[in-house]
């Protein structure tokens, strides 16, 4: 566990009681995964950012990039980051939402960010499906390159930095539960 604000604080909320959790990472770290057991344990809803996008531009995220480009995903991304209410859920957001200055402003003033992250050779085995999935990444980089450029922007916004590595899901979530003091 990474806590930058010592072990009474995260994001500069006392860390009890319920209230919202927002997973950053990789895509294939496991937000989704991971997200979907807090919520059921937590008994808060589930909120996956990317499927928010596609419904708010009526088609998947990589027809987005393919009819827009990068920015055209990158400002709905934001849109739909700075939108999210101030309710208690658990947020799986989108790999690239770390790209949106504003909606991460928003995002660390309503929810505890948690950085899921994942060794780049487990992410290199997991991912596999680069075509379909609507990825933000430049036509010529590379999955070690992307790793390179994100992992700075997910250590900046998170809070709390979760290994995820050949780990269960539910070993995960119960470690964010403790370390959150849920």
């Amino acid at each position: 566990m990474d806590s930058k604000d010592g072990p009474d604080q995260l994001n500069g909320r006392a860390m009890t009681g319920r209230s919202t959790i927002a997973l950053i990472g990789m895509p294939g770290a496991g937000k989704s995964t991971v997200g979907h057991w807090l919520a059921e344990h937590l008994g808060l809803p589930f909120v996956d950012t990317d499927c928010l996008i596609e419904a708010r531009a009526g088609k998947p995220l990589q027809a987005i990039i393919a009819d827009g480009g990068i920015e055209a995903l990158l400002a709905l991304e934001d849109e739909v980051l700075t939108s999210l209410p101030a309710t208690p859920a658990v947020i799986a957001t989108g790999g690239s939402a770390v790209y949106c200055q504003q909606g991460m402003a928003h995002l660390g003033g309503i929810a505890r960010i948690v950085h899921l992250h994942c060794d780049l050779s487990s992410l290199e085995a997991r991912i596999t499906d680069f075509a379909d999935r609507g990825i933000v990444m430049g036509p010529d980089q590379s999955l070690a390159a992307l790793f390179a450029e994100r992992n700075p922007l997910y250590q900046r916004y998170a809070a709390l930095r979760i290994d995820t590595t050949d780990r269960a899901p539910a070993l995960i979530g119960q470690e964010i539960v403790d370390a959150l003091a849920i």
